[in-house]
């Protein structure tokens, strides 16, 4: 059971960090878009 709240918080992380690019991308920050170019491999 753990390991499920922890699967799930460890998502819920992920998915705030590239919220949180995408938000500070509009704002005007670039290294967001970097950081998402270099995991993405694009």
């Amino acid at each position: 059971m753990i390991t499920v709240i922890f699967a799930t918080y460890a998502a819920g992380v992920i998915a705030s960090l590239f919220l949180f690019g995408a938000l500070s991308d509009q704002v005007g920050g670039s290294a967001g878009a970097a950081g998402r170019t270099r995991v993405l491999g694009a």
